[in-house]
């Protein structure tokens, strides 16, 4: 993953998300790990899409909270990217060169992880995103 292809808010969140994995001793890095940084770091363009799709901030976030924290902990784990999640970082990267981004934004981030099929894009359905 070319680092250099997002803006510095889109790099942010996904060094966020190695963080937050590192530091729960997370064996790996997931969908959640992203949508979790999404959710925490000085950005107003995620709480302005969920705002705009009427999801209350608030409870997403009390819900990915307490998501992570059930996580499965291995001591000394290094953790590395999903496929899945790996698959929404490229996938991000294609929807940005799609329309015609020099860098890939948070919100293909979003758009990416919302066209996912596991729990974490089902959690951000549940609450009333949609990528529409």
């Amino acid at each position: 993953m070319d680092a250099n292809a997002f803006t510095l808010k889109s790099q942010e969140i996904l060094a966020r998300a190695q963080q937050e994995a590192l530091a729960g001793n997370h064996a790996s890095i997931d969908t959640l790990h992203l949508l979790h940084a999404m959710l925490h770091v000085e950005d107003p363009v995620i709480p302005g899409l969920l705002g705009r799709m009427g999801v209350a901030a608030p409870p997403l976030k009390a819900a990915v909270d307490r998501m992570v924290e059930r996580l499965p902990r291995q001591d000394g784990a290094s953790p590395q990217w999903t496929r899945t999640a790996g698959q929404v970082v490229q996938r991000a990267v294609a929807l940005a060169r799609k329309a015609g981004d020099e860098y890939v934004p948070t919100d293909r981030l979003f758009e990416a992880l919302l066209e996912e099929s596991d729990t974490t894009a089902q959690l951000l359905k549940d609450a009333g995103a949609t990528r529409e």
